[in-house]
């Protein structure tokens, strides 16, 4: 499995250095110092993790649509059961198709 991770050229994170001298490590970076561009955004997979649960997608075919982890589905959908009182997958797809995010 490849674990590169490529950013695009106008995303910028940039890591704190140790002190010169130092044999210790330098802190990790806060999420703030990373940035994407007004004009750029994420891409929102958790919209795209209901989409495809409402179609009858497994955690494997969703992350290979979505080109994300089979963790990162998991979470996704975890987070969504927890924000709408759902206990498995096929109250997710109900819920899709009743809050019309989900067309038949």
């Amino acid at each position: 499995m490849n674990r590169n991770v490529v950013l695009p050229p106008s995303t910028r994170c940039e890591l704190p250095k140790s002190a010169p001298g130092s044999s210790r490590p330098a802190p990790r970076a806060p999420r703030s110092t990373c940035w994407i561009p007004s004009g750029e955004s994420r891409p929102d997979h958790s919209a795209g993790t209901v989409v495809t649960v409402a179609q009858g997608r497994t955690n494997a075919e969703i992350a290979g649509e979505l080109h994300i982890s089979l963790s990162t589905v998991k979470f996704h959908l975890a987070s969504l059961m927890n924000k709408i009182g759902a206990r498995n997958r096929v109250e997710i797809a109900i819920w899709a198709y009743e809050t019309k995010r989900v067309r038949p």
